[in-house]
């Protein structure tokens, strides 16, 4: 017999922070693999990204993903949502739910995607350094 934990009394909120091109991946704060029933990732939208797992069917579902967005591992063991390379685009709200015998489990999150900004030193009539920066979010 596994015992699992119980989920925490309230959902917890995870903030996540990916500069672009690298990899960001999260996961659920709560899996209980025996009791599993349908772990769901969505994206900010009802028009935007829907992965799903459900157990019983050992069946994955995509629905407007793009393909940088994946399980990072299998999501019967651990439903890690993983992006690489992550871009501006990618920002936003996601949720994950998760549906099993102890009931059905809702983890918000958000990811904020870094853009450093673009510097360039040269130097001007009078031979002085200038240096700028180009920042390619509404943000910096």
């Amino acid at each position: 017999m596994v015992l699992c934990q119980p989920p925490p009394s309230r959902p917890t909120y995870k903030m996540v922070s990916v500069e672009a091109g690298h990899e960001a991946v999260w996961s659920c704060p709560y899996v209980s693999t025996v009791s599993l029933l349908m772990v769901t990732w969505k994206t900010k939208c009802s028009t935007c990204c829907l992965l799903a797992y459900r157990s019983d069917h050992n069946e994955t579902r995509k629905l407007n993903c793009s393909e940088r967005m994946m399980w990072k591992y299998s999501p019967d063991s651990d439903p890690a949502l993983h992006i690489y390379p992550v871009n501006l685009g990618e920002e936003g709200n996601y949720t994950c739910e998760i549906a099993s015998s102890a009931g059905h489990f809702i983890f918000p999150s958000s990811l904020t995607v870094i853009v450093p900004p673009t510097v360039t030193l040269t130097c001007d009539q009078s031979r002085v350094a200038v240096c700028q920066a180009i920042c390619w979010k509404a943000s910096c």
